[in-house]
């Protein structure tokens, strides 16, 4: 037996699942909703005719919405790396094909983004592996009959599909384990998935979480949870579930937890800081930590009133991506005014 798993591929093609969410939903409630009922038959057949022509209205503007906003992010010029080398679109989902893992990375990030501030959901599906694509046709038949053609198969494109059909609920960038075990450097923004969640088809997710868009992301899924139906809530809690992960998962606060009593803290460069802790304050975990460190200081300070402090520097890299460097002075004896 071949220790190679079937997904290997020379000069494979890293490609991008992404689907409308809740667009066959949209669709079938759009088309049932009854038309209001009338005496004369004629006339209650005139308002069903009207309410269908509504509902066709309803439909034909949300999909060419996102089928102009697809176009417009495909057209974009990539401000580092590569655009994508091919994009197959069709219904409410499209293929974006792309030549190295990290502009297929800064694509999907930047699309969903873009997608949930536009109110429209998205899920995606990341993959690696064979991408063949064939001759696309355009015809009539003898018959009349009119055919359009647009062959292309590879273990990426299926991949990528089951990634995102995993059954993980929410607007997600979900990775299968061909892109995870192809991609370099992969592992500074996958992130795990919950228990709850976890699937053969999908190792992890993409961090999409921006701290300068925290208000306006949360805003627009809130926004698009309200005229969802029922059916469709899940998918907006778990959305929100995953912002509240990120949150923790990207704040430095818990680089900073400490269990010694502090005199002061010394924040150099705080001014160009401010954004993470102002986002570190608003985490139900730093609120908690805080209520219990105060807690702490107030028994141990009742217990021992002359007890010794100590200093903490707190010194931030040029990097934002790396945590503060944090040094604990000796304990010292309070100075009493």
């Amino acid at each position: 037996m071949s220790h190679i798993p079937y997904y290997y591929a020379p000069g494979g093609r890293y490609v991008l699942f992404l689907d409308l969410l809740g667009f066959t939903a949209f669709v079938r409630s759009s088309f049932q909703k009854k038309a209001e009922e009338a005496d004369d038959r004629a006339k209650e057949f005139e308002l069903a005719q009207k309410q269908f022509k509504v509902a066709q209205a309803e439909v034909d503007r949300e999909y060419r919405r996102f089928h102009e906003h697809l176009e417009k992010l495909l057209r974009r010029p990539a401000r580092r790396g590569k655009s994508p080398a091919m994009s197959l679109v069709f219904s409410d989902c499209a293929y974006v094909v792309f030549d190295r893992p990290k502009d297929a990375e800064r694509f999907a990030v930047f699309a969903l983004r873009s997608f949930i501030r536009n109110d429209m959901p998205l899920r995606m599906g990341l993959s690696y592996g064979s991408f063949t694509n064939y001759e696309f046709k355009t015809g009539v038949l003898p018959n009349g009959h009119l055919m359009f053609a647009a062959p292309f198969m590879g273990t990426a494109v299926v991949d990528s599909y089951r990634a995102e059909s995993s059954g993980i609920k929410g607007m997600r960038i979900l990775v299968h384990p061909s892109f995870f075990l192809s991609a370099p450097d992969l592992h500074e923004f996958l992130v795990p998935l919950p228990k709850s969640e976890q699937r053969p088809e999908a190792v992890g997710e993409l961090n999409w979480y921006d701290l300068d868009l925290r208000l306006t992301l949360r805003r627009h899924i809130r926004r698009m949870k309200k005229s969802a139906p029922a059916e469709a809530q899940i998918h907006y809690d778990k959305t929100l579930c995953f912002i509240r992960r990120m949150e923790e998962f990207r704040s430095w606060y818990s680089s900073c937890c400490r269990m010694e009593r502090v005199a002061n803290v010394v924040y150099p460069e705080r001014r160009n800081n401010m954004r993470y802790w102002r986002n570190l304050k608003r985490t139900k975990r730093y609120k908690e930590h805080h209520a219990a460190m105060q807690e702490r200081a107030r028994a141990e300070a009742e217990a021992n009133p002359d007890g010794s402090f100590r200093d903490v520097l707190v010194q931030f890299p040029k990097n934002p991506k790396q945590p503060p460097i944090v040094t604990y002075g000796e304990p010292r004896v309070r100075v009493k005014a």
